[in-house]
């Protein structure tokens, strides 16, 4: 997301318009990260975050035709609750007692990370320098929304940094 864009106040429906193009971006990112991964729960799981920026992205162009026809914002609806849980390690076993590197679902989880505390940031942002009480609020409801993939993924980076330490026989602290 361009560094202009989140520094000033945009109307709604530009606000949409970067909205949408993020999760379209994540939605790129993912697909490749699933295509890429070498573990098959890996794989699971940025299959079902890129299936979720699709849902994101529906949902948000809804919004933004409504706010291009001069109509207010519908009551936000969160979408259903994302297939990727964050109980358990999505990693398998074998992945992760393998010899085998580790380091694309390192980076690609650190990545995931930085799109979706980029996304939260730009939608605080917009909340912030509104001034329409019903902008605000859907601006709020979207950096809640997108934190439900940020906590997902730095549970899921915090699980296999410290199964890459184990092996490594490492201990940063």
């Amino acid at each position: 997301m361009p560094k202009k864009a989140s520094k000033k106040s945009l109307s709604a429906a530009d606000g949409l318009a970067v909205a949408i193009q993020t999760e379209i971006e994540g939605f790129e990112f993912y697909k490749i990260a699933a295509g890429k991964s070498k573990d098959e729960g890996a794989k699971k799981m940025f299959e079902s975050l890129a299936a979720d920026e699709v849902r994101h992205r529906d949902m948000l162009n809804d919004q933004y035709q409504l706010i291009i026809q001069g109509k207010d914002f519908k009551p936000f609806r969160k979408p259903p609750k994302s297939r990727f849980k964050v109980k358990s390690p999505v990693f398998s076993r074998e992945f992760l007692e393998s010899k085998k590197k580790k380091n694309f679902e390192m980076s690609a989880l650190s990545i995931g990370i930085m799109l979706e505390q980029n996304a939260i940031d730009f939608y605080r942002q917009q909340k912030e320098s509104s001034k329409d009480p019903k902008t605000k609020k859907f601006f709020h409801e979207l950096a809640i929304w997108e934190g439900e993939h940020l906590r997902a993924l730095i549970a899921q980076k915090r699980f296999l940094q410290r199964a890459i330490f184990d092996e490594a026989r490492f201990e940063p602290f």
